[in-house]
């Protein structure tokens, strides 16, 4: 037990403790791909240099604005919010839905993959198709792991 769960259980005696959504968050980040992380360090890496300027902040909102994007600004990589048992469950079933999806490569619920495809005038290669599939796998018994289903 750490120091500070430790403090707060001498003062509050009911009080219990658990760990946080960043620990599961680091351990979760050891099983995904390395292309799969490659790609999100790198925009990690934009988006905190989007955000930590104010100048291209600004700029990148102008950006959106004129695309007429439907978001105009970006969370920076530290603001991870709490996840609520409810949703975990929802998004666990999120997840096999797009399993799904992927495994009858039916990429509506993707539309900038999809459109990415329509783009080039071809489908999604089977092997990025696959490699998504396995992710997605991956995540579901990351989520089961972390966040197990309670027996009421």
């Amino acid at each position: 037990m750490s120091g500070a769960i430790e403090k707060i259980k001498e003062k509050a005696k009911g009080c219990s403790s658990s760990h946080s959504i960043l620990h599961r968050h680091a351990f979760a980040m050891k099983k995904i791909p390395p292309f799969i992380k490659e790609v999100l360090d790198e925009t990690v890496k934009i988006i905190n240099f989007i955000k930590l300027r104010p100048k291209n902040n600004w700029l990148f909102k102008i950006l959106c604005d004129d695309m007429s994007s439907l978001h105009t600004s970006l969370l920076l990589h530290t603001e991870i919010r709490w996840i609520s048992r409810g949703k975990v469950e929802g998004f666990k079933k999120k997840l096999k839905y797009w399993v799904e999806s992927i495994k009858t490569r039916s990429l509506d619920c993707f539309p900038l993959t999809k459109g990415f495809g329509e783009e080039l005038e071809s489908d999604i290669p089977a092997d990025i198709l696959n490699e998504f599939e396995v992710h997605l796998l991956r995540l579901i018994d990351a989520f089961n792991t972390y966040f197990p289903k309670r027996m009421h």
